[in-house]
């Protein structure tokens, strides 16, 4: 398959040209970057037959069988504007989009494949598995509180996938979201449940951002399965 990545030279973008290039089974058809990159132009290392990073984000779709963006929110509108005249599948990991952005990515969903996760992980995916089922089972007698930490340059706050941590609690009730932004942090989410006489922590920490362009690249070979439609990783996961 020819996936196009979109934030190619991005602290997770990287990662994720170098899971496409190693996987024998996919094609990187296009790097895109910020059109202010001094990498505009060169070529992408690693590359038997070499392409240049690129800010063209019409002829990535036109070579591409899919799309993995890591981005920024305005970047990923622009691509949804792109691909509603070019559909192919998208995983979209960027997360910080407003209520109004996130409906134009659903709406995509109309037209082809759309996948948005704010974590790509397998195992950021069986966290929110487990702390779903623990809250269902120990209900109102166990209060609950998220602690996430990342590195000092991330913006959003509290995190996507901690925000993800909360709706798959289901409580129905603000649930207190502490975040911590310092040193070199790739993303620590923490869910304590505390009851009277116990307390209960389930934790995720990844330790290289390269298992979020596995995950990507997993999740994007499921999603080219399906029919056009707005997914989740549950989607792709346990159906396809």
């Amino acid at each position: 398959m020819r996936v196009a990545v979109v934030g190619a030279s991005g602290r997770t973008g990287s990662h994720v040209v170098s899971c496409v290039l190693d996987n024998p089974d996919h094609t990187l058809s296009a790097a895109v970057i910020d059109p202010n990159s001094s990498l505009v132009g060169t070529p992408v290392p690693g590359m038997k037959s070499p392409i240049n990073y690129t800010f063209d984000i019409a002829h990535a779709i036109s070579v591409s069988d899919a799309i993995i963006d890591f981005s920024m929110p305005p970047v990923t509108q622009a691509l949804v504007e792109f691909l509603s005249g070019h559909p192919i599948p998208v995983v979209i990991g960027t997360t910080g989009h407003s209520a109004e952005q996130r409906l134009k990515i659903e709406n995509l969903g109309k037209l082809s494949p759309v996948l948005l996760s704010s974590n790509t992980s397998l195992g950021v995916y069986a966290l929110l598995k487990l702390t779903g089922e623990a809250s269902r089972l120990l209900k109102s007698d166990f209060e609950v509180e998220v602690v996430e930490a990342h590195h000092r340059g991330k913006i959003d706050a509290p995190s996507g996938t901690a925000k993800s941590i909360v709706e798959s609690l289901d409580r129905g009730q603000k649930v207190p979201t502490h975040s911590i932004r310092a040193g070199d942090v790739v993303g620590t989410h923490h869910v304590y449940f505390y009851g009277d006489g116990e307390q209960i922590e389930i934790t995720h920490r990844a330790t290289s951002r390269r298992l979020f362009g596995i995950g990507a690249l997993r999740l994007v070979e499921g999603l080219a399965k399906l029919s056009p439609g707005f997914y989740t990783p549950k989607d792709v996961y346990e159906i396809a």
